[in-house]
């Protein structure tokens, strides 16, 4: 009898384990997401395109409330950001989703 393996292909096999989601933090983690992808240079307080503002915590906290900033990533929504570009890379948004299930805390 000949049996064979049910993965396909190495990456089944051996997933890739470096993206760390555990215990995210808006100081070490989101906030450096959001200033590698130029959110905070159209979002920020003094030029808030779209009236969207995700310069600091309090900011930020508005639109993960009302799940737009979710949606956005995601390009699931009226606003996938970045604008005209590809979505984020899946491990930054992994990261993000996260640290809002988490409680989107202030740390």
């Amino acid at each position: 009898m000949l049996f064979s393996c049910k993965y396909d292909n190495e990456k089944d096999l051996y997933p890739d384990n470096s993206c760390i989601t555990i215990d995210m933090s808006y100081n070490n983690n989101i906030s450096t997401i959001l200033q590698d992808y130029g959110c905070i240079s159209c979002h920020n307080t003094i030029n808030p395109q779209g009236g969207v503002n995700l310069e600091g915590y309090v900011q930020t906290k508005i639109w993960v409330d009302n799940s737009r900033l979710a949606k956005s990533i995601n390009h699931n929504g009226a606003s996938p950001m970045p604008k005209d570009q590809a979505k984020m890379d899946s491990c930054d948004i992994k990261k993000i989703e996260s640290w809002i299930s988490d409680g989107a805390r202030n740390n």
